[in-house]
């Protein structure tokens, strides 16, 4: 079954008595939410950058973390404390550029258990990169001026 966050319109009566986390989880079998779905880097009003959730008997996967992952998984009522697995398809800033923010998430929702992030070849210094302050030579030139003072 595929499932996109804009489309809550099931369960209504049980929605009162569960979370819309807890109601993915209890459900048996296999769901793909799709997340985020824009491609490319440019940040769009109304889409984030592809991002999705599998969740297979319970256990919720995320597949791929562009800019935006967290919010939606917010947005679709999953908990980001309970995401243990990460899948990176591969490294472009649109699949990763959410990654930092997510891990941050589960860090400050106190998350106790590891995340397991698998990916291509380089993952590990992706991940390493994603949880340090980007280094100052990764940043774009910038024309630093002072306020005038009056």
């Amino acid at each position: 079954m595929i499932h996109h966050p804009n489309q809550h319109q099931y369960h209504r009566a049980s929605a009162r008595k569960h979370s819309a986390g807890e109601r993915h989880a209890m459900k048996p079998g296999t769901r793909l939410i799709t997340l985020g779905t824009s491609a490319g880097p440019p940040p769009r009003a109304h889409r984030a950058q592809s991002s999705n959730l599998l969740i297979v008997n319970g256990a919720p996967y995320v597949i791929d973390a562009g800019d935006g992952v967290a919010r939606r998984l917010a947005k679709a009522g999953i908990n980001v404390r309970e995401i243990g697995t990460v899948f990176i398809t591969h490294h472009h800033d649109d699949h990763t550029a959410g990654l930092g923010t997510l891990l941050s998430v589960a860090w400050d929702q106190n998350r106790t258990k590891p995340i397991h992030i698998y990916g291509p070849p380089r993952t590990g210094e992706l991940v390493t990169a994603a949880d340090e302050p980007a280094p100052i030579p990764a940043l774009p030139p910038l024309a630093l001026g002072h306020a005038a003072s009056d």
